[in-house]
């Protein structure tokens, strides 16, 4: 016996009027709860995760630091090529700098309202169909085709991308809005199923009620770069589809040197691009600095090549390291010192006369919608703990442009 149920001798206990206990209330079964039946990881870990698959092997390998430690010593003599085009160190390049750059690229393109509302098919970038083909539309056929404009897939050109960084960015992205979002469905008080019809197999479709929000259409990623990178996108596509699988995209590789007169695979994927009702997306993600310093004057032919290419509408993302000696040049015969950024508002956006002998004043070929001259990507705290290679910070300037 405890203590309280103990009587002393000849102590008579008082009696007390018999409590009424009321049941609680029964929960309702007309709603579902609104309380989601498993957390989902990050999206920074699952970009993590992605990755750590993909290369597994690689991470594994006892070498990988010295191979590292290898690449960093080739990356600051500036020999570029001798890195980016040995397919014995890509993956162990990737695997050290693909991770950071992939959350990084992620940001920026998620902060951009211009880049978004592009790959959402809204109006920064969808075109009607008469857009498309040369025919005027009406305010009313505008507003029917607004609807129709965001169903197309979207296409996204990214030049010196084949390490795969801008793929997970861009996947990552899209998954972060096409959510599979699972609610438990109604049970009443005995924990039966609303339906008694409701078969009582193990399939998750009879436990959850699934509601998919899609924001963007399904993606198109083109990866461009003098590397044969074709094995690692290998991978990580793979992994991605069973990481990351709201996400609808497609990828391909192409390997060239876009600085060759002799690449077309620009003009490939650009002048198609023309008969698609949302524009491209051009990205260019810490590759202009070392273009520049392979030869400025083939550079400099390549972006002239890319704005006569690129259909109106068109956005172009450059993004690269802000600091001093990769971000500045020299110009002139003084030498003096201009950053990219600036040297590019002026080679893009220098007035030009009109095209094929036209009439009318000169105008420039794009139009500067956002820049950055120094910005810093900060990891969120505890993504270290989730990856074995170290990952870092990074400062950056960026550049958006449209195609007028």
């Amino acid at each position: 016996m405890t203590h309280t149920d103990r009587k002393g001798p000849g102590i008579a206990r008082p009696k007390h009027p018999k409590k009424i206990h009321h049941p609680p209330s029964r929960p309702s079964t007309s709603t579902a709860s609104t309380t989601p039946l498993t957390t989902p990881l990050p999206i920074e870990e699952l970009v993590l995760r992605s990755i750590s698959s993909a290369l597994e092997k690689t991470l594994r390998n006892s070498a990988l630091p010295t191979i590292i430690q290898n690449i960093k010593h080739l990356l600051y003599e500036k020999k570029f090529l001798e890195v980016f085009e040995d397919e014995t160190v890509l993956e162990a390049y990737a695997s050290r700098w693909v991770p950071s750059r992939a959350l990084a690229f992620r940001e920026i393109m998620g902060e951009s309202e211009y880049v978004v509302r592009l790959l959402e098919g809204r109006k920064a970038g969808a075109r009607s169909q008469g857009d498309v083909k040369g025919k005027g539309k009406g305010k009313e056929d505008e507003e029917e085709q607004g609807v129709q404009a965001a169903s197309p897939r979207n296409r996204v050109v990214c030049l010196g991308g084949g390490a795969g960084s801008e793929l997970l960015a861009l996947v990552a992205l899209v998954s972060a809005e096409n959510e599979w979002t699972e609610f438990p469905k109604p049970v009443d008080q005995t924990g039966s199923k609303d339906d008694p019809d409701d078969s009582e197999d193990d399939d998750d479709d009879a436990k959850t009620d699934k509601v998919k929000r899609t924001a963007f259409p399904p993606c198109d990623v083109h990866m461009v770069d003098i590397g044969p990178y074709a094995p690692v996108v290998d991978k990580f596509t793979t992994s991605l589809r069973s990481t990351l699988i709201s996400a609808d995209f497609t990828e391909s590789f192409h390997q060239t040197d876009i600085l060759s007169p002799d690449s077309d695979v620009l003009a490939d994927l650009l002048e198609s691009a023309s008969d698609l009702a949302n524009p491209p997306l051009v990205t260019l993600f810490y590759t202009l600095s070392e273009l520049f310093l392979q030869s400025r004057p083939a550079t400099i032919i390549f972006l002239d090549k890319l704005s006569r290419l690129a259909p109106k509408g068109t956005l172009f993302l450059i993004v690269d390291s802000a600091n001093e000696e990769a971000s500045a040049l020299g110009v002139g015969k003084s030498g003096r010192s201009y950053s990219l950024g600036d040297v590019l508002d002026g080679l893009l956006c220098a007035l030009k006369p009109a095209p094929d002998g036209g009439e009318g004043p000169p105008k420039p070929r794009w139009k500067k919608l956002e820049g950055v001259d120094s910005r810093w990507f900060r990891l969120k705290a505890g993504l270290q703990e989730k990856y074995p290679v170290k990952l870092e910070n990074s400062r950056y300037w960026s550049r958006l442009y449209r195609k007028e």
